[in-house]
């Protein structure tokens, strides 16, 4: 450690997981005298920052990855699940079932350590950061990764929300330029040529059914409805159909419980404005606009479950931008997607295929130009985007506009289109409905993460591209990567308009007092920092 000689102290004994056999061990950490710095195996814990880290050097240089506990991985044996996952959509509990019967097979009777369950989810933590270490090294800027010093859940997903749109940004930036690196698979003829969009629902998962969330990243939008993406609060004392509980995540339990006491739900403005543009766009649609396979932008369903996700691919089928879908699939859902992928990092091609192009074409024309559309660079560059409906589906539109414009193989289209399948996202989308039971049982924020290094894994498969060619993403466009940031939470917003309406709702209902502004402003500032402390903690 900065050329200090470290001091050798045993941790704690262990079991190294071979391909083929499970081995004990000894975990020894280095000990820095000056900075007090722990050196384990893969990760350094700093004491002063609470934290721990890893390097390039702790994936690229050791065989064997250990974060806690006393299990420790060797790498090709998280490598053979990646590419079990890959090639064989296998799940964490049949791949730990089979490899310690595989055990019992090789080596006669053999007494596991722990039980398939048991080494499914401490595996599950480890491969996760594992192939995001792969990840952020392949497609960053980033020489190391700074990780919570516990991993239990709670810390986990706080960390992993917060850097969502961090490892949003590298996903973009890097595969939608994969085309500049050499020796890849795709065909020159058709690679990043035109992208697709559609969305897949059959991957979707049980989510909180409070709905008054709004996403209002996008100024040139407006509020766009979002919804709560966080897990029902469940509990077997709060089963569904016994309590009103089960419906809600943990933030919104408490507000939800004292908004039907006082028999009021209050929606926030965004909420309303949002919903009122929704309306306002589809009351606006003339009924020859309204193609027969529209998607309504206020389908719901009252259903508690998501839309699954929303996914941009390139021609030659690498994805390039993704968005879990909270609510359902519609114009304005498309075009905050294509805005945020964008801002995120994406680099699109001029020309768009999506199964509703029509209606998305006629809602631009709408919309375009207009405070549910403002005019800036990104939204003139969407707007000008050429669209055309995929051949599969194009057989079910039959207004005349779809079976011209809108058609690939329309004597104007022709030469862009006639070497571009425009079957990408259903032949990606039949590959990931084999992972729908692996993937409803993650919730958010760790299905988004797990979902991107799904494809990551799968975009590296199609492309040939190594994904321990650590520096690669650096190497042929470092401006276009930012360094690393973190962001806010959805449920410190939650929390902190929680936390406000209750200080609201109890200023209302006290009798007022003779005091002095200055103090007035003191007294509910204090109690305001508490109300906060309270919910923050709650929240973690």
């Amino acid at each position: 450690c900065k050329r200090t000689k470290l001091d050798i102290e045993f941790s704690t004994n262990a079991h190294i997981i071979f391909l083929a056999s499970v081995k004990p061990c000894s975990i020894f950490n280095g000990i820095c005298s000056n900075c007090k710095c722990i050196y384990g195996p893969t990760t350094i814990f700093d004491p002063q920052s609470n934290q721990r880290t890893i390097t390039i050097s702790s994936i690229q240089n050791n065989n064997n990855i250990y974060f806690s506990g006393d299990l420790v991985y060797r790498k090709e044996f998280l490598s053979m699940f990646s590419n079990n996952l890959i090639h064989a959509h296998t799940t964490f509990q049949g791949f730990t079932e089979s490899y310690l019967n595989m055990l019992i097979d090789v080596h006669g009777h053999h007494e596991p350590i722990v039980s398939s369950n048991t080494l499914a989810k401490r595996m599950e933590v480890a491969w996760i950061f594992f192939e995001l270490s792969r990840f952020v090294f392949l497609t960053s800027r980033e020489k190391s990764i700074v990780l919570p010093k516990s991993l239990q859940p709670e810390s986990r997903y706080i960390f992993i929300e917060q850097n969502l749109p961090f490892f949003h940004h590298l996903f973009n930036t890097f595969w939608s330029r994969h085309r500049i690196f050499p020796y890849i698979k795709c065909k020159q003829s058709s690679c990043s040529a035109v992208m697709l969009i559609d969305g897949h629902q059959k991957i979707n998962r049980i989510i909180c059914r409070y709905e008054n969330l709004t996403n209002t990243n996008h100024l040139e939008l407006g509020p766009v409805n979002q919804g709560c993406p966080y897990p029902p609060h469940r509990s077997k004392s709060n089963e569904k159909g016994k309590n009103q509980n089960s419906y809600y995540c943990k933030h919104h339990i408490k507000y939800m419980n004292t908004s039907i006491n006082q028999q009021k739900i209050t929606q926030s403005n965004e909420y309303q404005q949002a919903v009122v543009i929704d309306e306002e766009i589809i009351r606006t649609m003339d009924n020859d606009d309204m193609c027969n396979v529209y998607r309504n932008e206020l389908k719901n369903d009252q259903k508690s479950r998501s839309f699954g996700v929303l996914v941009t691919f390139l021609s030659c089928g690498v994805v390039i931008a993704f968005t879990e879908s909270i609510r359902s699939e519609g114009c304005r859902r498309i075009t905050d997607h294509l805005l945020t992928s964008m801002k995120s990092g994406a680099v699109m091609p001029e020309f768009l295929v999506y199964d509703t192009a029509c209606a998305l074409r006629l809602h631009w024309n709408n919309v375009f130009n207009t405070n549910y559309m403002k005019r800036t660079e990104l939204t003139e560059k969407l707007y000008n985007l050429r669209l055309v409906i995929d051949r599969f589906h194009q057989k079910g539109h039959k207004r005349q506009m779809c079976k011209q414009f809108m058609n690939p193989n329309y004597e104007q289209n022709r030469d862009i289109f006639k070497h571009i399948n425009t079957s990408v996202c259903e032949q990606f989308f039949s590959f990931l409905t084999k992972f729908r039971t692996s993937l409803r049982v993650f919730n958010y924020p760790t299905s988004s993460l797990f979902n991107m290094l799904l494809f990551h894994l799968k975009n590296a498969d199609t492309t040939g591209i190594n994904i321990n060619n650590f520096g690669l993403g650096q190497s042929y466009f470092g401006n276009d990567i930012k360094l690393h940031f973190i962001s806010s939470c959805i449920s410190e917003s939650i929390d902190y308009e929680l936390a406000n309406e209750n200080s609201i709702e109890a200023e209302e209902e006290e009798e007022p007092q003779e005091t002095y502004q200055e103090d007035y402003q003191q007294d509910h500032e204090g109690d305001h920092e508490e109300d906060q402390e309270e919910d923050h903690e709650e929240a973690h």
